[in-house]
């Protein structure tokens, strides 16, 4: 939008960087939040495939613990991070900056839910003694 009013009309069109901005920001987070439903995030796999089948779903396991932990922990200080934000605004908008900051509450909300159903599926099948698949 910015470069097509700057071409055409010489002219800047302030308030579309803030929404660019919003959409980028909730588009971003919320990528992050669909990658963990499908459990697609990064992960080193040449490390898992040193250890045994059972090893390596008990150390996924763990692992999966840890970043939920992380997750909850983020979700956390993201609701604080967006109270702050209370206070400031957009600069053409004036809209709120907890909008903004609320991404990343939210995200990681999402993805600590995620993770938690993860988690549970994988215990679960520790206990059962078989892999069950995740979909």
């Amino acid at each position: 939008i910015q470069i097509i009013s700057r071409f055409i009309t010489q002219l800047s069109i302030g308030w579309s960087t803030d929404i660019m901005r919003m959409c980028f920001i909730y588009a971003v987070f919320s990528g992050i939040a669909y990658c963990a439903k499908r459990n697609e995030h990064i992960n080193l796999d040449i490390v898992l495939a040193l250890f045994p089948k059972k090893g390596r779903k008990i150390i996924e396991t763990i692992i999966l613990l840890v970043v939920l932990a992380f997750c909850l922990f983020l979700t956390w200080y993201g609701v604080l991070y967006a109270k702050s934000g209370l206070n400031q605004a957009a600069p053409f908008t004036q809209i709120s900056m907890a909008y903004y900051y609320s991404a990343i509450p939210v995200s990681t909300g999402i993805m600590s839910f995620y993770y938690a159903q993860l988690f549970v599926k994988d215990i679960s099948s520790l206990i059962k003694g078989k892999e069950q698949t995740i979909e």
